[in-house]
């Protein structure tokens, strides 16, 4: 028989060990409870991918100067020149976006709460109207004033301009970067400066001499052209000013109407014969194969003459037989009421601090000058050094282009500032090329822009 007494000691016991067991499986998963808390503070919330096991803080960035797009040709070198200074601590790794594209997908992005760390500019009117208002952008004002080498070197009219409610909502520019057009001086002497001439001498000028333009993607060329030809008609400059801050939704004006005239006229009469299924490279290549004898481009374009780009070049194009000039009317397509870059204020703390290390590496004057050397323009509150302007004279092109501008000179926003987005970077294109190929008449032309601009309003 059982003794009632030792049950209960028995019962007692089993508790006891139970309750140990209990506390005991507690404690540890307390103890891995914490461990998940300690890893993802260390790693700021961020996967393995963003930031590494060194503490090395790396930023992800779309962006569209990447693969064959002109501007990576200085901007890529400059994210590993950042990288190398860095190593260790920061590091960009660049995502490629296609240009046509990159506004809708920065604008994506913003809609799902997952803006990348750093913007480079994007639509003007949805930054205004979304961005800005909702105080998305991180205000660069304090990091500035804290940083005077870089403020000092800042366009003041860009500054300004990008303040808003004193808050600097994107980074100024430093740079003004005036675009003009080139030409192959063994194939096509102009009479005088083209600055000089109106387009209608312009193109008699030509004579047989073809220009590169393009239809591909946002239609650059084509752009550049219509721009400048719009700034030539009476009005017209004031009309881009005005579109500027209000986007342009009806074309069906006279200085529009007289502009697609124009172009339709210089296509049909100088056009390159790849007009019609040309993206802005082939255009280029035409240019360096002496298949075109003129080119609107902007100053970064002089980085192809140099003889180091030579396997580039074919049918005996020479580098140094390469001018520039203005256009027609004087006219020159230049906007200073614009930004550049702008962090997003959903950013941690340590993405910021690698996006503000990487404008102050673009913006100190070393950086500053190879993108002039690179890609042409003008820092008008930089201090250049000695080095730079013995280098600058090596370049004969910039030293035109910036001699053919004087008091009288227009500046002008280039087309695609004034237009919608898918208008400018998608529709112009594919309207332009029934514009050249004889299948619109420069009215019912700018008919369909205005009604492409009129959808993406709704």
């Amino acid at each position: 028989m059982i003794n009632k007494t030792e049950n209960k000691e028995e019962g007692c016991r089993k508790t006891a060990a139970a309750e140990k067991m209990r506390k005991a499986v507690s404690i540890m998963m307390a103890v891995v409870m914490m461990a998940m808390v300690t890893t993802g503070c260390a790693n700021g919330g961020k996967s393995e991918t963003e930031k590494n096991v060194s503490g090395e803080i790396v930023m992800k960035m779309p962006t569209y100067k990447a693969g064959e797009n002109t501007g990576a040709k200085f901007f890529v070198p400059q994210v590993e020149r950042f990288n190398e200074k860095y190593k260790g601590t920061y590091r960009i790794e660049i995502e490629q976006v296609p240009q046509e594209s990159y506004n809708d997908k920065i604008k994506q992005l913003a809609q799902q709460k997952m803006l990348p760390t750093m913007v480079e500019s994007g639509d003007k009117n949805w930054m205004r109207e979304f961005i800005i208002p909702n105080k998305m952008s991180y205000d660069l004002g304090p990091w500035l004033d804290e940083h005077p080498e870089v403020k000092k070197v800042l366009i003041s009219e860009s500054l300004e301009y990008g303040t808003v409610e004193n808050r600097v909502v994107a980074m100024p520019l430093a740079i003004s970067k005036p675009v003009g057009l080139f030409y192959n001086s063994s194939m096509y002497t102009p009479s005088k400066n083209i600055r000089d001439m109106t387009f209608e001498e312009f193109s008699a000028d030509l004579g047989d001499n073809k220009v590169a333009l393009a239809t591909g993607g946002p239609a650059f060329f084509t752009q550049l052209m219509f721009t400048a030809m719009i700034a030539n008609e009476p009005g017209g400059a004031e009309v881009l000013k005005e579109g500027f801050t209000e986007k342009i939704l009806n074309y069906n004006t006279p200085v529009f109407i007289n502009a697609a005239e124009k172009l339709q006229k210089l296509a049909k009469n100088n056009g390159a014969d790849n007009i019609i299924s040309a993206a802005g490279p082939d255009a280029m290549n035409y240019f360096l194969s002496k298949k075109a004898a003129v080119i609107p481009n902007g100053p970064w374009f002089a980085a192809e003459f140099d003889p180091s780009k030579a396997d580039k070049w074919s049918n005996g194009f020479n580098g140094e037989d390469v001018a520039a000039d203005i256009y027609p009317g004087n006219v020159v397509i230049s906007n200073l009421q614009e930004t550049t870059w702008w962090i997003s204020d959903a950013a941690d703390d340590r993405q910021k601090e690698a996006a503000l290390a990487f404008l102050e590496f673009m913006y100190s004057p070393e950086e500053l000058e190879a993108a002039l050397l690179a890609e042409g323009g003008v820092a008008p509150n930089l201090e250049y050094s000695e080095e730079f302007l013995e280098k600058q004279k090596e370049n004969k092109v910039y030293s035109q282009l910036n001699a053919a501008m004087n008091e009288d000179t227009a500046y002008v926003v280039q087309v695609d500032q004034v237009m919608p987005t898918s208008l400018s970077s998608t529709e112009f294109g594919k309207i332009v090329i029934k514009l050249y190929d004889g299948s619109l008449t420069p009215e019912e032309f700018c008919q369909a822009l205005t009604e492409k601009a009129m959808l993406s309003q709704q």
